[in-house]
């Protein structure tokens, strides 16, 4: 929690002491977002642990309740995939549908030029899946908050894509 003042503290503290094992709360005392600071690269990161990490910023969700097992089953069975993504809807502030965000039209690799060429918008942020070794391992250029498009570049450089044509996230 970013320091919201809409009831998310609570709501992470409760996940965090239903799933002591799985859930860990970071809580902020004053928005780091608004600092222009990183909070998943100074603060997460560092305390991260697993194979794989997964996006899911306070605006966004998830729909789909098998979205992390279809996208860990696939990178299992793909060791050389580094970017595991998917479809997305886009809703407004009311919850209601507003678009359809399409990476791709059937479920395949894609090919790191496109991704490249998208100039950042290759994929929503809240449908990347990779392994934390490489989030972790980034290279230099990326210590200073790069974010959407220089994650997805460096993401799609050090291996395969593979987007998924359902809309897991919203």
């Amino acid at each position: 929690d970013d320091a919201s003042n809409d009831g998310t503290k609570e709501i992470v503290q409760a996940y965090a002491q239903s799933y002591p094992n799985r859930v860990r709360a970071v809580l902020q005392k004053e928005n780091q977002y608004s600092k222009h600071v990183s909070v998943l690269y100074n603060y997460l990161l560092p305390i991260a642990k697993g194979k794989y990490f997964a996006i899911c910023e306070g605006d966004d969700y998830w729909i789909d309740p098998y979205k992390l097992q279809k996208q860990y089953d696939y990178m299992e069975s793909h060791p050389t995939c580094t970017l595991c993504v998917h479809n997305a809807i886009k809703v407004d502030r009311k919850d209601t549908f507003v678009a359809n965000y399409t990476t791709t039209r059937i479920s395949r690799e894609i090919p790191c030029k496109r991704v490249v060429q998208s100039g950042g918008g290759f994929c929503v942020t809240n449908s990347i899946f990779a392994p934390l070794k490489l989030l972790k391992a980034r290279p230099k250029y990326m210590k200073n908050n790069a974010f959407d498009y220089v994650l997805q570049t460096y993401l799609a450089s050090c291996g395969t894509v593979y987007c998924f044509k359902e809309r897991m996230s919203a």
